[in-house]
C-alpha cells in the first residue's frame, strides 16, 4: 500500500496537488534491513541519538515507537515532507543495484 501511495500521491500529486501536499507528510519511508544497515553505517550519529533502533530485521522492530525512531532518522536526513525519497536515494547510490 505504501508504494502505491508513494507513486500516486508523492510522485504524481494525485488526486490533486493540494490533497497530495496535505497527505505527503504521513507517508513513511519503506524500511528494509539494507536501507537500515546503510543508514546506521553512514549516519551513525543519528542512529545513536535515536537510541540505536534494531536494524538487522524488520521482525525485531516490535513497537510503533521503535518504528518511528527510524522515520525520525529519515526526517533528519531528507525532511518529513520527503521521507519517501530515502529508498530512491539509497537505490541511486548503490552501484550493485544500478546495473
Amino acid at each position: 500500500m505504501n508504494f502505491f501511495l508513494k507513486v500516486f500521491v508523492d510522485w504524481s500529486n494525485l488526486p490533486d496537488k493540494t490533497t497530495a501536499t496535505r497527505i505527503r507528510p504521513f507517508l513513511y519511508c519503506p524500511l528494509d534491513s539494507i536501507v537500515m544497515k546503510t543508514i546506521k553505517k553512514e549516519h551513525m550519529e543519528l542512529y545513536e541519538r535515536y537510541g540505536k533502533p534494531h536494524y538487522d530485521s524488520l521482525k525485531k522492530i516490535d513497537s510503533y515507537q521503535e518504528y518511528m525512531k527510524w522515520q525520525n532518522i529519515m526526517d533528519e536526513i531528507v525532511g518529513k515532507e520527503k521521507r519517501v525519497l530515502m529508498d530512491v536515494i539509497w537505490y541511486s547510490r548503490n552501484p550493485k543495484i544500478n546495473r
